[in-house]
């Protein structure tokens, strides 16, 4: 069981085969576009997986329960409130962590179960890929 004795293991924890597990990244984001770009995108990165999309708040709780997402990008409304299907993400799913930018892509934060706030020092392709391979796998 995953707890403050029993951290989330690390990729290099998660060795199966030769292979690092992914980190599985879930997409919730405003912008079709902007969406399918990102998926684009992180597709191409190594140890990075797209496991889906949601459009819809009610939608995002069923798809990380079902894609066992490690990280969710999506777009925050008005930055820097967070959106309230964080507390209900959180209370389901205590190791994720929510990434979210600004809907013209010019702030993102981390979320996560504590429920602080991190600014990233941009809201760059590079800030946001960093901020994804910082965040622990499950095996």
């Amino acid at each position: 069981m995953i707890g403050r004795d029993n951290p989330k293991p690390t990729p290099i924890d998660c060795e199966k085969g030769g292979r690092l597990m992914p980190i599985r990244v879930l997409l919730a984001l405003e912008s079709p576009m902007l969406c399918e770009t990102l998926a684009d995108l992180l597709a191409r990165q190594e140890g990075i997986e797209v496991v889906g999309h949601a459009s819809e708040p009610l939608d995002l709780l069923v798809a990380v329960e079902k894609s066992e997402a490690d990280v969710v990008l999506l777009t925050f409304p008005e930055f820097p409130n967070l959106p309230g299907v964080c507390s209900h993400l959180f209370a389901e799913f205590p190791e994720l962590v929510v990434l979210g930018v600004s809907p013209d892509g010019q702030y993102a934060c981390t979320c996560r179960q504590e429920v602080r706030v991190k600014p990233l020092e941009g809201a760059g392709l590079d800030d946001v890929l960093a901020e994804i391979r910082s965040v622990p796998t499950t095996p």
